[in-house]
């Protein structure tokens, strides 16, 4: 039996529905056609099972891998052979979640060998679709949640002096932007555009003692926002490598306003938990990821209540 590190990010989830529609994501979630569906994603078989309803509900991704897998090699006779999968069988993973209905939170098991979170909500969009019984449009974003101090940081800055952003590989970045027309998309069309493998760039405007009227604050909220949704995917994890902003904001303690950065990738709120796993496992370990996800979500109440509100 080995213990296993797992790390679950944590989202808010924003719902889009058309007007006047009362569906919700955990209807979504607790629907009969997520129950009985399965998309196909990134070559995959992606399903969803649910293992507890109620205020909170959770659950289990479950990824099948059925194309490039691997072999199997005997450590004595150094040989390698295939696995013997049947054509209707794969490989099993499992990213467990935790979704809080109240507050909008989720949170999502980090397991690259199973799904990553825009999977999870392209399974949940994929399924809906193809049930023909299922008549309402809907999509999914989600943000990733800041550390409590930086979140009350980020929401007290009133001016914005500078902020750094370096990306690689904007030809894998560009095709996450469902929508270009935001500033985000431009700086890595433009990327593109030139042929470079890399952005590293710092968009600054004079101090505000120097008489600096500040960054945009409608802009730069809007890359920061595009950029946490692009965290959602793992062209996204894997080329976004830095969004750092500088603003100033009041300390309350004596009322002095100082100029200080928020880093907006190291400073997200990650939790984590440990599997006790066998050598081979006989299913994807439900109860146990049940209970210890549970456990996680319970000691970060306190944060969410300073966070969120109760």
């Amino acid at each position: 039996m080995a213990s296993t590190k797992k790390k679950l990010e944590v989202y808010t989830v924003t719902f889009i529905t058309e007007e006047g529609s009362d569906l919700t994501f955990e209807k979504v979630l607790l629907s009969k056609t997520i129950e009985n569906f399965v998309a196909f994603i990134n070559k995959k078989d992606v399903s969803v099972s649910i293992l507890e309803k109620g205020d909170i509900i959770v659950g289990i991704v479950e990824t099948s891998r059925r194309d490039n897998v691997p072999p199997k090699k005997h450590k004595k006779a150094k040989k390698i052979s295939k696995l013997g999968l049947t054509d209707d069988e794969g490989l099993a993973y499992g990213n467990v979640f935790l979704y809080e209905k109240e507050r909008k939170i989720l949170f999502y098991e980090v397991n690259k060998f199973g799904s990553y979170i825009n999977h999870f909500l392209n399974c949940l969009i994929q399924c809906c679709g193809e049930d023909e019984k299922w008549e309402e449009r809907f999509n999914v974003e989600v943000r990733p949640i800041l550390q409590p101090e930086e979140y009350t940081r980020m929401m007290k800055m009133n001016y914005y002096k500078s902020l750094e952003v370096k990306f690689s590989n904007p030809n894998a970045l560009i095709k996450e932007f469902e929508h270009k027309n935001n500033a985000l998309a431009k700086t890595v069309e433009l990327t593109q555009q030139l042929g470079t493998e890399t952005f590293n760039g710092k968009f600054e405007v004079r101090s505000k003692k120097q008489g600096g009227s500040g960054l945009s604050s409608v802009t730069i909220r809007d890359i920061v926002d595009k950029a946490q949704a692009l965290l959602s995917s793992k062209s996204g994890q894997e080329n976004l490598q830095k969004l750092v902003v500088y603003g100033y904001a009041v300390d309350e303690d004596d009322l002095a306003e100082r100029l200080e950065p928020i880093d907006l990738l190291a400073d997200r709120y990650i939790k984590y938990f440990t599997l006790n796993e066998p050598r081979e496992n006989i299913d994807l370990l439900q109860p146990q990821r049940r209970k210890k996800i549970k456990e996680v979500y319970a000691k970060s109440l306190e944060d969410f209540e300073l966070m969120f509100g109760k």
